[in-house]
């Protein structure tokens, strides 16, 4: 949203309006609109636990990363299942701050983050297969993770069905 300057007041036909003059070419329409989104994401924040907001701006920062880093090594090398396969628990040695997903918070988390990259990733290491790309280590985590999100509302995997249809399917490599 540009930035505005509020200046005189005028009569215009019997009501009183405020002139506002944008420094970067905002109309009022454009304003009302910036501030109604502004309004909408803080009210739908006041109910979404920290943690999940954190865990939306790690995986907007780190999927980028991930993705070349099974791309190329066709294996998880670095350290990144936390944001990958997030649960109700953060992870003990994942670096502050720690994240983590209440089941309550999963429609906020697809709709904020990036589902087609995070969908990609699923899909690589699927392709892969679960355990090559994998270690071991991080298997508990994926089966607590999909038990997590494979709860949530049918209405969500209808809207991110190609999402949910990879999460099943790693699923299915690891039971």
């Amino acid at each position: 949203m540009g930035d505005f300057i509020r200046g005189d007041r005028w009569k215009k036909g019997n009501k009183l309006s405020e002139s506002i003059v944008f420094a970067h070419g905002n109309t009022i329409p454009e304003l009302q609109e910036a501030l109604t989104r502004e309004l909408i994401t803080r009210h739908s924040h006041s109910s979404v636990k920290r943690d999940t907001l954190t865990l939306i701006d790690k995986q907007k920062e780190k999927f980028g990363g991930i993705l070349d880093e099974l791309l190329i090594n066709q294996k998880k090398i670095g350290h990144w299942a936390w944001w990958v396969w997030p649960t109700e628990m953060p992870g003990g040695s994942e670096p502050p701050p720690k994240t983590s997903i209440a089941s309550e918070d999963i429609p906020y988390l697809l709709e904020h983050t990036d589902t087609e990259l995070w969908t990609l990733i699923l899909k690589i290491i699927n392709e892969v297969g679960v355990y090559k790309a994998i270690p071991g280590i991080d298997h508990g985590r994926i089966i607590h993770f999909y038990k997590l999100f494979m709860n949530a509302d049918i209405n969500l995997k209808d809207k991110y069905k190609d999402f949910f249809n990879e999460v099943n399917t790693l699923s299915l490599q690891i039971y």
